[in-house]
């Protein structure tokens, strides 16, 4: 539960309102991973380091059309000291699952940061839509288990998918 974390921007801004983001950075973007990398070899692979259980945020943007990925992944930690831990055991990995000719993982920092934005920022996205093949959606987890995401607040639109 939520109950004992303080939000850090003081409470919920009014609707529509963009309020500057006053989280503590927690978000990293994983770069240089191989494009057949997807959601569920980003979690193992944070599970392999020992990072999982303080993740509650995972994305893996990909094509709608291949189910490949674009290469890089945003992960939420539960507090800004887990980012240290990531840089440590991710940035220069490159022991990668699959051929990967070489890639090498770097971790910055996102620009979005903490739970609540992350999902606000994907709820209504259409990668929310139905038609998603469900290992293309941003995951909640919570001590390493999957959660339920939060059902959109409007109609969510169906990608735009080139059907070739």
């Amino acid at each position: 539960g939520h109950s004992g974390r303080k939000n850090a921007a003081g409470g919920a801004t009014a609707k529509g309102a963009k309020a500057p983001s006053q989280h503590p950075e927690t978000t990293v973007v994983l770069q240089g991973m191989p494009y057949a990398y997807n959601r569920d070899m980003v979690l193992e692979l944070l599970d392999q380091v020992s990072l999982l259980k303080f993740v509650d945020f995972v994305y893996v943007p990909s094509k709608f059309e291949t189910e490949t990925s674009f290469g890089y992944a945003f992960v939420n930690f539960v507090g800004p000291a887990h980012v240290a831990s990531c840089r440590q055991r991710l940035h220069g990995f490159s022991g990668w699952a699959v051929p990967s000719n070489g890639k090498v993982c770097e971790v910055s920092l996102a620009e979005v940061h903490g739970l609540a934005h992350n999902i606000e920022r994907y709820r209504n996205s259409p990668v929310m839509h139905p038609t998603v093949p469900d290992g293309l959606k941003p995951v909640i987890l919570s001590e390493g288990r999957r959660v339920r995401f939060p059902p959109p607040t409007k109609a969510v639109k169906a990608p735009r998918v080139r059907k070739d």
